[in-house]
């Protein structure tokens, strides 16, 4: 596999970040991308380019368009109003594409005949019981989820 250039709307590259326990998505930081029998090269935004372990990286390419009405879509139901296209990648989930050119990735949505419903909780919080932690989290995706509404 080979990816030239930034294709959003095409391609989706995940990379595991060991501080969140997760897989991120860095389609966006991504200018090239190739398999090679053990890693992937990727090249990023800046010239800078690193081999990666293949288990650290998730490659979907050729989306679905997920077809909906932009007035049935909620996140943690609250409507929202502007979002412009929602992508299937087989095997790694949903990419949500808002009228900003912002992005979010999720694992699983909930589509139904009549809506769309996105629960976006992501209280993994890596330094245990740490109660800042949890609290600066907390206040960080409220920050977020009001940029997208």
């Amino acid at each position: 596999m080979e990816i030239r250039g930034i294709r959003e709307y095409q391609n989706l590259i995940l990379r595991y970040d060991k501080n969140s326990n997760k897989f991120l998505d860095i389609t966006d930081k991504v200018i090239y991308l190739k398999e090679n029998k053990d890693n992937f090269f990727i090249a990023f935004i800046g010239n800078k380019s690193y081999n990666f372990n293949k288990k650290n990286i998730k490659v979907s390419v050729n989306p679905t368009n997920i077809k909906f009405n932009r007035n049935y879509v909620y996140l943690n139901n609250k409507k929202l109003r502007n979002v412009s296209k929602i992508l299937k990648f087989e095997n790694l989930g949903f990419k949500i594409f808002y009228n900003d050119n912002k992005t979010l990735y999720l694992k699983n949505i909930d589509i139904r005949e009549d809506r769309i419903d996105i629960n976006y909780f992501d209280l993994s919080i890596n330094s245990g019981n740490n109660v800042f932690d949890y609290y600066k989290t907390l206040l960080n995706m409220q920050l977020t989820f009001r940029k997208m509404i």
